[in-house]
């Protein structure tokens, strides 16, 4: 809750979107790692008096049948959204249609 004077008190809940497939090929791009809880926390504590209701990882992986490249990048989307399951998150429907365990 954050105080403005002379105003209401405002409650500042975030949800944080992030684009798996942006984030990712940047990170890369910069020899860097990430971590999405992490860099939703440290965006949200960018302004004061917010908090992080929720965070929302969106990505899409190509059909391994289509070739060696789409079949090395369908398992480490794979692999990275089975690791993301195992995080307090929220599955929709259409998440699950995808074959991951």
């Amino acid at each position: 809750m954050v105080h403005v004077p002379g105003r209401v008190f405002l409650y500042m809940r975030t949800i944080v979107l992030i684009d798996g497939q942006n984030l990712y090929h940047l990170a890369r791009r910069a020899w860097l790692s990430y971590d999405v809880e992490k860099l939703s926390r440290v965006l949200v504590s960018k302004t004061a008096g917010r908090t992080n209701a929720e965070t929302r990882f969106y990505t899409g992986f190509p059909d391994p049948r289509t070739g060696p490249s789409a079949f090395f990048w369908h398992g480490f989307w794979s692999y990275k959204l089975r690791h993301l399951r195992t995080r307090p998150a929220t599955w929709y429907p259409w998440a699950t249609a995808t074959g991951i365990p």
